[in-house]
Formats: C-alpha cells, sequence, structure tokens
C-alpha cells in the first residue's frame, strides 16, 4: 500500500511524498512550484527513488543520534519516509512535511527542564508524545531545536519555526571528546572576528547556542528561507559525504550561486578557515546555500569545530588538498591544486591565506576573554574556572601552531 506524506515549501503544498515497500517517489501537485530542490525542479512526472532519495535522506538526523531517535519511536533506523513523517514538521530551510494543515504555536518550557533535556537525550519525552521534538536536523550529533526570546526558551508544536540550535557536548561513542560545545562556540566567535559571515551563537542551558540563519522575521511574521547543503545539490547520500571533494564543492558554487567567482571566493575563504582551526570534519553537508525569490548565496558558516584539539580523532583532511592529507604534508603543490580546483588566482589565494593566518593569530589575542566576557553563564557550568581557561589556551596554541605551519607552506616554491 501506498503512502504519501505532503511536501510544502514555504507553508505552500508542493508536492507528496510517496511510499511503497521502502521506495520513495515526489510528484509535484497540479505543476505547483516552487520545487523542493534544485535537483528536483516542477515537472509531471513523478520522481523515482533514486532520483528524490538523497535530498529526503539529507534532511534527516545520521548515525548514533539518529539510532537513539528511531529507538524511542520504534522505527527500523534504515526507515527515512517514516522517520521523516514523525519529525519533518521542521526541517532546515523552507520545506516541511506535514499531515494535515494546523495552527503553529509555541509552548513556554522552564529552562531547568531544558537543562535536563541537554544533558541527558534519555531523559527527553519521545517525539511520538511531545510534539515539541518533531524536529528533522541533519548530522550525526545530538541537538535541539527552539523558539528563544529574551532568554526564555519554547517548544515548537505544529509546524512552529524554530529559531535556536542548541548543541550539548558530544558523548557516548567519541571518547577523548570534551567541552565540544565550548569548542564550538569559541570557533564561532573566531569566525566573526576575522571577518567571515557566522550568525550569533551564545551560552544558554549549559549548551552551545546558535540562531538560525533560514528564518527572518517578515514584519512580526517568522519566515523560513529555503537553504540546501552541497550533498543535496551534488545528489549525494549522506552516507558518501566523505567523498566530496573541493572540486566538486566549487562546482557547486558556480552552477548554483547568482554570483559564482564571489562565492567561490568565499567558499575558499571558509576552506582556508577550517584548516587554521584544526576542523578535520569539513565536509561537504558543512556547506550550503540560501535560496530567496532573486539570488542563491553561501549560508553563513556553521559547524565550526577544532577536531586537531583531541588526540583521539583523525587528524587527516576529510578533503584532501591535492596530494595533501595533513597540515605537515602542505606543499606549493597543494596550493596550486586549490587554486585550479577553485578556479582562482594562485597569488590571489596565497595572498588570502597570508591574510587569514595574520588575522586568526590577531583575534586570537583577545578571543578567549571576549567569549568568556560575552557568556558569563559559562562559569556556573563550566567549572572550576581553570578547567576553561586551559581548554580555551589550548585551542589558541593549536590554532597559532596552525597559522604559523600554513603561512610557510604558502611561502613554498614548487
Amino acid at each position: 500500500m501506498v503512502e504519501v506524506l505532503p511536501a510544502l515549501v514555504s507553508s505552500r503544498l508542493v508536492a507528496e511524498l510517496g511510499h511503497d515497500r521502502g521506495r520513495l517517489t515526489l510528484l509535484y501537485v497540479n505543476g505547483a512550484g516552487p520545487a523542493l530542490g534544485q535537483r528536483l525542479p516542477v515537472r509531471e512526472a513523478a520522481y523515482a527513488d533514486e532520483e528524490c532519495r538523497a535530498f529526503i535522506a539529507n534532511l534527516l538526523p545520521e548515525g548514533d543520534w539518529r539510532g537513539l531517535l528511531c529507538q524511542r519511536l520504534g522505527l527500523p533506523v534504515t526507515d527515512d519516509f517514516r522517520l521523516l513523517q514523525r519529525l519533518g514538521h521542521d526541517c532546515a530551510g523552507a520545506v516541511t512535511f506535514e499531515e494535515a494543515e494546523v495552527e503553529a504555536a509555541y509552548t513556554p518550557l522552564p529552562e531547568s527542564q531544558l537543562r535536563l533535556w541537554l544533558k541527558d537525550a534519555r531523559a527527553r519525552p519521545s517525539p511520538e508524545v511531545a510534539a515539541g521534538l518533531r524536529r528533522a536536523l541533519s548530522g550525526a550529533q545530538d541537538k535541539l531545536v527552539l523558539h528563544v526570546v529574551e532568554g526564555q526558551p519554547y517548544l515548537c508544536e505544529r509546524g512552529a519555526p524554530s529559531t535556536v540550535i542548541l548543541k550539548p557536548d558530544i558523548v557516548g561513542s567519541y571518547e577523548g571528546v570534551e567541552l565540544s560545545a565550548l569548542n564550538e562556540l569559541f570557533c564561532m566567535h573566531l569566525a566573526r572576528a576575522v571577518g567571515l559571515r557566522a550568525p550569533r551563537s551564545y551560552w544558554f542551558a549549559g549548551a552551545y547556542a546558535v540562531e538560525r540563519y533560514d528564518r527572518v522575521y517578515d514584519g512580526s511574521q517568522l519566515r523560513r528561507i529555503h537553504q540546501e547543503d552541497f550533498a543535496q545539490l551534488l545528489g549525494v547520500a549522506p552516507e558518501r559525504k566523505y567523498e566530496v571533494g573541493f572540486r566538486e564543492c566549487f562546482e557547486v558554487a558556480d552552477r548554483y550561486a547568482t554570483d559564482g567567482e564571489a562565492t567561490r571566493r568565499e567558499l575558499l575563504d571558509r576552506l582556508l578557515f577550517n584548516l587554521l582551526i584544526g576542523n578535520g570534519d569539513a565536509h561537504c553537508k558543512n556547506f550550503a546555500l540560501l535560496f530567496t525569490d532573486e539570488r542563491a548565496v553561501l549560508a553563513p558558516a556553521y559547524d565550526l569545530l577544532c577536531t586537531q584539539v583531541y588526540p583521539a580523532l583523525s587528524d587527516a583532511f576529510v578533503m584532501r588538498l591535492g596530494p595533501a592529507r595533513r597540515q605537515s604534508e602542505l606543499t606549493a603543490q597543494a596550493w596550486q591544486d586549490l587554486a585550479r580546483d577553485a578556479r582562482l588566482p594562485l597569488e590571489w589565494l596565497k595572498q588570502r591565506g597570508q591574510e587569514l593566518c595574520a588575522a586568526v593569530q590577531l583575534a586570537l589575542g583577545d578571543a578567549a576573554p571576549q567569549v568568556s566576557t560575552e557568556n558569563p553563564a559559562l562559569a556556573a557550568d563550566i567549572y572550576p574556572a581553570r578547567r576553561r581557561e586551559d581548554f580555551l589556551r589550548k585551542l589558541a596554541d593549536t590554532m597559532v601552531g596552525n597559522c604559523k605551519r600554513i603561512a610557510r607552506s604558502l611561502h613554498a616554491r614548487a
């Protein structure tokens, strides 16, 4: 028997997602638009599983987090359709999947309850019974999405748009990874300090909080902005995200962004910044485009984390720079290959790299005290103070070393 799930863009019904014996179909309703995705333009014929699966799967959680959600919902871990059926009331971008049109609502949530849920995912009620937890966000890390107004958190029910993503510390299968929430808070602060576009982030309820850039106010009305990550734009399933290289990412910028060259330059800044902060997990799902009626632009930076500070994690890049998989392997040839893939002048790339090296080192001088001053709640949640200070110092020392190493490699001759 075929099951059907309505697919909406900006609260407008545009298509039906079908499910029959494990296979998906996508059919636009009466030739309506806008399209759900760039690779799924409006047409009369239905899209088959192999054409629409990647777009759908990339909206959903992955890894251990997905496993826990499916366990709580009583679903097979491989069932994309039923997981989206349960969680698709609020997704990345403007897409939602809802059974029926209902009036959205926000319900106040005590911060004490939120803290408990962030500390232990198993303490949360199942999304089956808690409407405010029916949210779909991709990635392998546990997170909650809420609406926050003047420090008051609200659960988003019946399709109400969320405005804030909360990430607690990574736990579980990632041994040796500590204070990941503080790590990401620091990296995002540093990104803004050196001029990268990054959304406001702050410490809230014992976790890292970041404002959603795909939600904007139109007067008093909260509106969703359509986005697609690079895996969706490439038609790559989430389990294959590590197979994508820099060249494909730059090709996405050229193919879909309104200003291809400007987007490639901004994308290069992001890639260089990830190298400087030691983020070895910067895969293609960590980049996205935002789509409005007029323009397609690179989404602000997100998922910035210094993985290099954790000895238990690999020091290899998930995207190779020419022959280089590690910072110690960066050579003149690696930068030549990156310039070729980006279709940008090598000398400009080297100059920009040197500028970012200098900017990051300068910003690191004040970053730790600024993060602590701007987020006084850190003192109550990460103590004693020496633990927090030692970790921030370790982050800064790691990044200063990267800046010096990368600056030397940019001067290397072929």
